[in-house]
């Protein structure tokens, strides 16, 4: 019974590999004549749970000349470290650079551990703007808001030829956080010449506030204990960039989530610059202001919200990551309250705007 148990994962990982190759093969042939600009920029936003990618990702997401994209390889699960998951990953985002999109309804169905990503017939459907409101979902405006409900349960199912051909017009973007280890990037960076990977980082101290206020878990010692393999993950990756051939390491860029949320504009500018498109559309003009006009969240509330004592033990947990990063420790409680300087300049940070 148990080798049976074992077999499953291992029989849909191979299902999904030959109907990857199968997606490929034919996709290539009929895109040989409208295929993707190969010098379009191509983007990966990725980092630890919390830490921001996907915050960093709205800004793709709410600009109307760019393809965004939204964890295609989280529909390969369990074993994470295994070569042939490994490999799977890296073949899915990079089939979504070059607009070789399945329809995940029909080509998934037989595969058991989807989970319930796929909503309709695409995967994180609510997540993606574009295909909440038209023309994917016909009585839905255009706008920086949408009902993630509604997309879910209303809009109708994804035309998958329309969807290829708005890719092969756009600059693509794609949130990777859930890939298991960033070295599943490297072979993608290799295939793609005008890719761009923003690695983003977040205080840790700020990562256990947010892992606190959004999970299950409540009890302090388990988040610490999540987060020390948080800071691990953390460290491992700047170790394993840091080990990279010059060219390849020139395209990866680490940047603070806090240094973001302070310059959104200058932020913004930056992509579409490297993005190589106009002037700041009105779409994401307005999903700025919404974000950050008249939002009154405190950057730091970190230092308010935690006790002392987790303060000390989450500083001592994730030291080795937090210098290199420029987050400053703070030396004793009252610091915490009215000292503001919690961040230096980052030795690791490249991008500056």
């Amino acid at each position: 019974m148990n080798s049976i148990r074992l077999k499953v994962p291992v029989i849909a990982g191979l299902l999904i590999l030959i109907l990857l190759m199968i997606c490929t093969v034919v996709e290539i042939f009929w895109s040989s004549e409208t295929g993707r600009d190969s010098d379009k920029p191509l983007f990966i936003l990725t980092g630890p749970r919390r830490g921001g990618a996907g915050f960093v990702g709205e800004f793709f997401n709410h600009h109307s000349e760019i393809f965004y994209s939204f964890e295609p390889a989280s529909i390969i699960r369990q074993p994470c470290d295994s070569a042939q998951n490994m490999e799977l990953r890296s073949l899915i985002i990079d089939n979504y650079f070059n607009c070789r999109i399945p329809d995940f309804e029909q080509e998934y169905s037989e595969v058991p551990f989807t989970g319930n990503f796929v909503e309709k017939n695409f995967l994180f459907r609510s997540k993606i703007r574009k295909l909440c409101q038209e023309p994917y979902c016909p009585g839905s405006p255009v706008q920086s808001q949408w009902d993630v409900g509604k997309c879910r349960n209303e809009c109708p199912i994804v035309n998958n030829m329309k969807i290829k051909k708005d890719c092969r017009k756009s600059v693509v973007a794609i949130k990777a956080t859930n890939i298991c280890n960033f070295s599943v990037l490297v072979p993608v960076i290799q295939r793609n010449p005008t890719l761009s990977i923003f690695y983003v980082v977040r205080d840790p101290r700020a990562i256990f506030n947010s892992v606190k206020n959004i999970g299950t878990m409540r009890i302090d010692d388990d988040l610490l204990e999540q987060l020390s393999e948080i800071c691990g993950e953390i460290s491992s990756v700047l170790y394993y960039l840091d080990s990279l051939p010059p060219e390849m390491k020139s395209r990866i860029e680490i940047i603070r989530f806090e240094d973001i949320w302070e310059r959104p504009n200058q932020f913004s500018q930056m992509i579409m610059e490297q993005a190589k498109l106009g002037p700041q559309d009105s779409l994401l003009d307005e999903y700025l202001y919404d974000q950050f006009s008249r939002n009154q969240r405190q950057l730091d509330d970190w230092r308010w919200l935690l006790t002392w004592a987790n303060i000390e033990k989450i500083q001592s947990i994730c030291l080795p990551i937090m210098q290199p990063l420029g987050y400053l420790p703070l030396d004793h409680p009252e610091s915490s309250k009215i000292n503001h300087i919690t961040r230096s300049t980052c030795p690791l940070c490249r991008l500056e705007f």
